[in-house]
C-alpha cells in the first residue's frame, strides 16, 4: 500500500470519528451508498436504523465518498429497485461549475463563485419566488467538489414522477419559454379611414413587478440596460454593437436615448419613449441576451431521477478533501467553499510532486513546483486526492511529518 493511500485512509477515519454527518429527514427510509479508497464499485443498498449505527460505520470504514437517496423506501436495503417499495422522493437540483457558460476560461475559484451565484438564483428566484417554497423546506449543500445541491423536502413534491420533475427543470432553465409572450406587439389605437381600419401598434414588455418569468425577464432587462448605461460611452457602444444585427447607428441611438425617464418607462414595460429599443431587430437581439441571462442552471437528469443518490451533508468529498457543507439560504449568500468548506487539519505533511501544481485554497494561492514540500494537510489532500482513485494512487506522494 502506498503512503498516499495509507495516509488518506487514516485521515478519513480520523475525520469521521470526530465529525458527525447531517442525516436527512426520515433517514431510516433512505438507501446509502459508499465508495472506498482502493476498492472498485460502490457499496449500495445500505440502511441504518440509528444515528449511532451510521456514525460507527463511517468511523470504522472511512469512505472516500458517501451518498444517500433522494427517495424514501419501504425496504431501502433491497438489492433490486423494484423490491424497495418507492414511497416518494425529495426534489433535487444539482448545479455543477463545469456546466457554467465560459467555465473553460475560469480558475477553480472563479467557477465556484459563478455556480454559487447560480445556486442562489435557483433557490431564491425560482424555488422561493416563483414556486413559493418555504426556505425552511429547502436543504442546500456545497457538494465538496464543483457545485451545489438543493433539496426541496416539502411533502407536496414527494409523489411527483420523473415527467413532472422534468417540467419543473424546464421552467427553471427556460426550456420552451415563448419570448413572444414576454415581448409582444399591442394595439394602442384604431382609426377608420376611408372604410379601412388603421391599427397603431407598439412593443410591450413585462414590468418589473410582474409575477413569474415576466417579472424576472423585466428585471434582467433593466439590470442589463442599467449596466450598459453606466459604462463609458465607447464601451457602451461596443456592448450594444455586439448584439446581433444592431449595428453602429442603432447602438448610438440606444446609448443616447437611455436616460432616467427612458429607464423608468422600461421598468413599467413601456418602450415607446425609447424608439431605438422599439426597433424589431434591436428588441429581438436584446431580449435574446436577456433570456440567456435570466435562465437558471440545473442538471435535468438529476432532478428527474426519482432514485438518485446525492452526497451526504457533513461527509468529505474524496477528490478534494472539502466538506459537503450544509447551508441555509442566507448562508449561501457569502459562502466561500475554498475557505469555509475546509475540514481537514492544517498539520504539515510532506508532499512530493512530479508535476507543478497551482491554485488557491484557504484564502491563499499556491504554486508548487516538482520536488518536496511541507504543506498543510488540507492542501496535500486537495492536490493528491484526485489521483488516489486512479491507476496511479501514489502520485503525488504524501507522507506524514515534515521533510528532512
Amino acid at each position: 500500500m502506498s503512503s498516499t493511500v495509507a495516509w488518506t485512509r487514516k485521515l478519513l477515519r480520523h475525520y469521521y470519528r470526530r465529525n458527525p454527518v447531517y442525516l436527512p429527514p426520515r433517514f431510516g427510509r433512505r438507501e446509502y451508498g459508499f465508495l472506498f479508497v482502493g476498492q472498485d464499485g460502490m457499496k449500495r443498498h445500505t440502511t441504518f436504523a440509528t444515528r449511532e449505527d451510521i456514525g460507527e460505520f463511517l468511523a470504522e470504514r472511512g469512505p472516500a465518498h458517501a451518498y444517500y437517496s433522494a427517495a424514501y423506501y419501504e425496504q431501502p436495503e433491497a438489492s433490486r429497485m423494484d423490491d424497495k417499495g418507492w414511497l416518494g422522493a425529495d426534489l433535487i437540483f444539482d448545479l455543477d461549475a463545469d456546466h457554467m457558460p465560459g467555465h473553460e476560461e475560469m480558475t477553480k475559484a472563479e467557477m465556484l463563485e459563478q455556480v454559487r451565484v447560480e445556486a442562489l438564483k435557483v433557490a431564491e428566484e425560482f424555488l422561493v419566488g416563483h414556486f413559493g417554497f418555504d426556505p425552511e423546506d429547502m436543504k442546500i449543500a456545497f457538494s465538496g467538489g464543483r457545485g451545489y445541491h438543493i433539496h426541496v423536502t416539502d411533502p407536496v413534491v414527494h409523489e411527483l414522477g420523473s415527467a413532472e420533475r422534468r417540467e419543473i427543470v424546464d421552467y427553471v432553465t427556460g426550456n420552451g419559454i415563448a419570448i413572444s409572450r414576454l415581448v409582444r406587439r399591442e394595439t394602442f389605437s384604431t382609426e377608420e379611414v376611408a372604410g379601412h381600419v388603421d391599427e397603431k401598434q407598439r412593443w410591450r414588455l413585462p414590468a418589473v413587478g410582474d409575477p413569474g418569468w415576466e417579472g424576472l425577464f423585466a428585471r434582467e432587462l433593466v439590470d442589463l440596460l442599467d449596466e450598459w448605461r453606466q459604462l463609458p460611452r465607447e464601451e457602451a457602444l461596443e456592448a450594444f454593437g455586439d448584439l446581433h444585427g444592431v449595428g453602429d447607428k442603432r447602438a448610438e441611438s440606444l446609448v443616447d436615448q437611455l436616460d432616467e425617464d427612458a429607464m423608468a418607462a422600461v421598468r413599467e414595460g413601456r418602450v415607446d419613449s425609447v424608439p431605438a429599443l422599439a426597433n424589431k431587430t434591436v428588441i429581438e437581439a436584446v431580449t435574446d441576451r436577456v433570456r440567456r441571462a435570466a435562465i437558471g442552471e440545473a442538471d435535468e437528469p438529476v432532478t428527474a431521477d426519482v432514485h438518485r443518490l446525492i452526497r451526504l451533508p457533513g461527509s468529505l468529498h474524496g477528490r478534494t478533501g472539502l466538506r459537503v457543507t450544509p447551508l441555509t439560504l442566507e448562508g449561501l449568500k457569502d459562502f466561500d467553499p475554498l475557505v469555509d468548506a475546509i475540514a481537514l487539519p492544517a498539520k504539515p505533511v510532506t508532499l512530493e510532486l512530479e508535476e507543478p501544481e497551482t491554485g488557491q485554497i484557504g484564502g491563499e494561492s499556491y504554486d508548487l513546483q516538482p520536488g518536496t514540500h511541507e504543506v498543510p494537510g488540507y492542501l496535500a489532500a486537495f492536490v493528491a486526492w484526485p489521483s488516489v482513485g486512479t491507476t496511479k494512487p501514489d502520485r503525488p506522494v504524501v507522507r506524514e511529518g515534515a521533510p528532512a
